[in-house]
């Protein structure tokens, strides 16, 4: 375990713990916010109730899909084709698994446009900061 003490009230002593455990460099942004390195595509996700598809809410910067311009607001039509509308967030979780370097191929839509867009993605590690 690790105790962190601090008498600055700009710093969070949670996160500086965290940051030492996973052997991770301290930077500005991990003095106050919580950064974990984990590993997937880098979205966060949820149903939207109007149309049933899977929606993106906001990505890692850092993460693959941050690097390929994903960002909150679109709509994931499949994963690896097979279609998102209509099922749990759970059966859609399960559709991201896979190794780190696996390739998930998304087919992404903006809000609003009846056409689609394909993205791949690729699971591996990032940064939880922006």
């Amino acid at each position: 375990g690790i105790v962190v003490l601090s008498s600055d009230r700009s710093v969070v002593a949670a996160p500086i713990g965290w940051t030492i455990l996973q052997d991770m460099a301290l930077s500005e942004h991990n003095l106050r916010f919580l950064v974990r390195e984990i590993t997937g595509v880098g979205v966060v996700l949820a149903i939207d109730k109007e149309t049933e598809l899977l929606k993106i809410t906001s990505t890692f910067k850092h993460s693959s899909a941050g690097k390929a311009g994903l960002h909150g607001g679109q709509f994931i039509r499949s994963i690896n084709q097979i279609a998102t509308q209509g099922r749990s967030m759970a059966e859609c979780l399960r559709l991201f698994g896979g190794e780190e370097g696996a390739m998930i191929r998304l087919e992404i839509m903006e809000p609003g446009e009846e056409t689609a867009k394909m993205v791949a993605v690729t699971r591996g590690k990032f940064i939880t900061s922006d």
